[in-house]
Formats: structure tokens, sequence, C-alpha cells
């Protein structure tokens, strides 16, 4: 997923997955189903990507860690983290990881937002039924 996708807000996510969370046609709610399939696999996507920027941000921070004890065996801990956490590469691997927990948060509520929006959906067409019932 690019950057740019991370960083949008979660009404244009719904618009680039052609989800409208106001229509309330038949025929998006019939679609509801499939797009909450797509969105969980765009979830999975999203855990799989903070999965593997997180071992490469663990990896990094290990090889800068060998590389400072193979200077010197003897630099404490605390000074190797504060040398890893100084580097630059350290905040951008930080902050896109950050950015990829953001987008799978979003897609987390996205999900709901699709299975709170059947719900309505059934309470408000059961109260109707039962209004022209009593009719």
């Amino acid at each position: 997923m690019a950057k740019q996708e991370m960083k949008d807000d979660v009404a244009t996510l719904c618009a680039s997955l052609g989800i409208d969370l106001e229509d309330w046609s038949q025929d998006t709610i019939d679609k509801i189903p499939s797009q909450v399939a797509y969105v969980y696999e765009r979830l999975a996507g999203a855990r799989q990507m903070v999965s593997k920027m997180e071992t490469a941000h663990k990896r990094w921070a290990a090889q800068e860690k060998e590389m400072l004890l193979g200077q010197d065996p003897k630099k404490s801990e605390w000074k190797v983290k504060a040398h890893n956490e100084a580097q630059p590469k350290f905040a951008i691997q930080k902050s896109e990881i950050a950015d990829a927990e953001a987008l799978v948060t979003k897609f987390e509520g996205l999900t709901v937002a699709l299975k709170d929006k059947v719900s309505i959906y059934q309470s408000r067409t059961a109260l109707i039924r039962e209004q022209l019932k009593n009719q």
C-alpha cells in the first residue's frame, strides 16, 4: 500500500474502496458482505505490512548493535539504544510503522462500521414492518 493511502482519512479510504456509509439503498446493503470481505483482505495486508516493517526495524537495530559492540565490546546497552534512537533511520522507520498501524485501525473501524450499518438497517426495516403490520 502506498504511503499516501496510509495518510488518508477514513472518508477518503471509503471512497477509494467504493464504500458509501451514508447510502442506505437496498443495492448498497446487498454489497456489504463482499465489502466486508474486501476490507478484511486489505486489513490482513496492512497487518502483514506492520509485521514486516517491525521485523525490518528490529533487524536494523540488531545490526547497529552488532556494529557498535564490534567496535567496543564493553559499550553499555543504554548507549547502544541511545545511538540507535538518535539515527534518522530510527525515526523514519518508527513513523512508517505508526502510519501502517493507523491504517490497520482504519480498516478495523471500517469493518465495524459496515457491520453496524447492517444492524441498523435490519432494525429500521423491522420497525417499518411492525408499523405497517399495525396499520
